[in-house]
């Protein structure tokens, strides 16, 4: 079988500008430390501090391009919620169509031929950025095995994506990943390293389960508390 292509993000390749002037987004660290016995630690991840939002409660809504998918995105929306809303103090609030302007994240629907899923900033920044997020619904062109389980793996890259939409950075990325993971550096690195380094992530290029099969480790639930507080 072909093997699951993963997907992407962008933001090392964009400058964000803010109040206090340019943010520019540079591309991650891999890094996991070489205790194996570390990397249980309830305490790993590597979330953006700068990128993390003023409220826990953030605004979704769908491109036109995902108008033609209604089962899909229910598909999204109940797993994302489920997962993060559950275990966080994170909401994801709207998911309806999208005004071009309004605040939130704008998430489209894409299957052009090498364009993977992605997020095109961290957290915060993709605050009203058309685009901002890239699904893909029917593998036709990337990732094709993902066409014998559409749900699992769209639903499985939306928490993920998603993890990068409040703030979290790819976890190959720290400083300490161990030569041992070899997954390239993709997208913005993480401000603070959250605990030993998490093989379990959901944000890990290097995890054995591909996305964690959507699920959120113990270190990701940790490395979202840090973002938005403990879960009430």
């Amino acid at each position: 079988m072909q093997q699951l292509g993963r997907a992407r993000t962008t933001v090392g390749r964009i400058a964000v500008t803010v109040l206090t002037g340019a943010f520019l987004v540079t591309p991650w660290s891999c890094g996991r430390p070489a205790d194996q016995a570390n990397a249980v630690s309830d305490t790993q991840s590597y979330p953006s501090i700068n990128s993390r939002w003023r409220s826990p409660s953030i605004y979704v809504c769908w491109e036109s391009s995902a108008n033609a998918y209604p089962v899909d995105k229910i598909w999204v929306q109940t797993r994302v919620k489920r997962e993060y809303e559950s275990k966080t103090n994170v909401q994801f609030l709207g998911w309806g169509q999208c005004i071009p302007g309004e605040q939130g994240v704008h998430v489209a629907v894409s299957d052009n031929p090498g364009d993977n899923p992605h997020t095109n900033a961290l957290g915060r920044y993709l605050n009203g950025m058309s685009h901002g997020m890239e699904l893909n619904f029917t593998f036709n062109n990337w990732s094709q095995s993902c066409k014998s389980d559409r749900r699992k793996c769209l639903e499985s890259i939306a928490v993920h994506e998603f993890g990068h939409a409040i703030g979290l950075a790819h976890e190959q990325n720290r400083p300490d990943t161990p030569t041992t993971c070899n997954q390239p550096r993709q997208g913005a690195n993480g401000d603070r390293e959250i605990g030993s380094w998490d093989l379990n992530s959901v944000m890990n290029y290097c995890n054995p389960v591909y996305n964690n099969n959507g699920v959120l480790s113990p270190g990701d639930v940790a490395g979202v508390a840090v973002l938005y507080g403990e879960k009430r």
